[in-house]
């Protein structure tokens, strides 16, 4: 991986922790979780890569939202499966 993604990453679960920490918002135990998976896939070296294809996520989802686990070919897949 570039330096320039490994700061990126470093930045990411930054940002990430201090959702996670926020005590003003409230989260979803579903946002709960994606944040908590997000964080254990930095700590892994696997954040940044589908879960379902292991292809890496656009930069610019990661960008908008940093907890996604699919790229979006994967994300599209699998709204239109359960539709």
């Amino acid at each position: 991986m570039s330096d320039d993604f490994n700061d990126f990453v470093q930045r990411q679960k930054q940002w990430l922790i201090a959702k996670r920490e926020q005590t003003h918002v409230e989260l979803s135990p579903r946002d709960r979780f994606r944040i908590s998976f997000a964080l254990k896939r930095v700590e892994q070296e696997q954040y940044g890569l589908c879960c379902h294809c292991g292809c890496f996520i656009e930069r610019e989802l990661l960008d908008s939202t940093p907890e996604a686990f699919l790229c979006l070919s994967c994300e599209q897949e699998m709204h239109q499966q359960s539709h």
